[in-house]
């Protein structure tokens, strides 16, 4: 359930909760990728190349209406598009989140193997805590396991347990990971949410974000006012390291993200998700092709 909220400073106007066809919210044409110069950003030992452009990026401003954001793991959400997810709670929308992998390999702090199903268990409940700290957001975990590169008659199957949330939820603006973000599972999870709005003719806005590899922008959003609800909420992710490491890689994105544009210091960038891979598209409407469940599932 959405609630109104107060207006924040750099807030959206307040949501009337309704879904907005994609014709009614044409989306910016997207700068040249020439006119991007890159910017080091330095993230404990890393350094990784984030671009940004030397003109004004146009303002990122989705539709009012119920938001669905899909997650390859708890803490993917508030470091790809957090402060957005605030800002949709601020303004009244509906925020659901989307959990697809079960994190069991997110040994940050030495856990042994056979404690998998209690490091599950504990990442679900951060997860929940942290979303309490970003606004009323909904809770679903898929449980899928991770680390692996999947079939595509696999990937189609957890394509269509997508497409299932997405009519269910009718969202008007959609979140996910980019489609060349640098972690398998979240090449995986793109894959298929591209394949999932695809196959139910999504006409809202979906918009891809960056968790590890920079991304060409198109659209940019001042999340300075949501930095504090963005870090409360990190910080619940304890077994990955909280507001350390993962901390200060979420601060030099936000902080690159920001660079030359107008407004606060800090920024979420965007780009158009785009369309599904040709050849995960033919596995998915493949003659006879049917979707079984795949098990895991739990919503909070």
């Amino acid at each position: 359930m959405s609630r109104p909220r107060p207006p924040c400073p750099g807030a959206w106007p307040q949501s009337e909760n309704r879904a907005r066809p994609f014709a009614a919210s044409p989306r910016p044409a997207p700068v040249s990728p020439r006119q991007s110069p890159s910017v080091p950003v330095i993230v404990g030992q890393i350094t990784m190349t984030h671009h940004h452009h030397q003109d004004r990026l146009p303002k990122h401003a989705p539709p009012p209406g119920t938001v669905l954001a899909f997650a390859p793991h708890g803490d993917d959400e508030i470091l790809g598009c957090g402060g957005a997810l605030w800002m949709h709670a601020e303004r009244g929308d509906a925020v659901h989140v989307v959990v697809i992998f079960d994190g069991a390999l997110g040994h940050r702090l030495g856990a042994k193997a056979s404690a998998d199903a209690t490091l599950v268990a504990l990442r679900r409940a951060e997860t929940r805590a942290a979303g309490r700290s970003l606004g009323p957001l909904s809770y679903e975990f898929l449980g899928l396991p991770e680390g692996h590169h999947p079939p595509r008659q696999i990937l189609a199957r957890g394509a269509g347990r997508l497409a299932e949330r997405l009519r269910a939820l009718d969202p008007a603006t959609v979140y996910a990971p980019w489609r060349r973000d640098g972690h398998r599972d979240h090449r995986t999870t793109s894959r298929g949410v591209r394949l999932a709005l695809e196959a139910v003719n999504f006409r809202g806005e979906a918009h891809g974000y960056a968790v590890w590899t920079p991304l060409p922008a198109e659209t940019r959003l001042d999340i300075s006012a949501a930095m504090d609800a963005r870090r409360a909420a990190l910080d619940k992710h304890r077994s990955q390291g909280g507001s350390g490491a993962l901390g200060e890689h979420m601060e030099a994105l936000a902080l690159a993200s920001g660079i030359d544009q107008d407004g606060g210091p800090f920024g979420e960038v965007f780009c158009a998700l785009g369309a599904a891979d040709p050849e995960d598209r033919e596995e998915l409407y493949a003659p006879g092709a049917v979707v079984p469940p795949l098990g895991g599932e739990e919503r909070a």
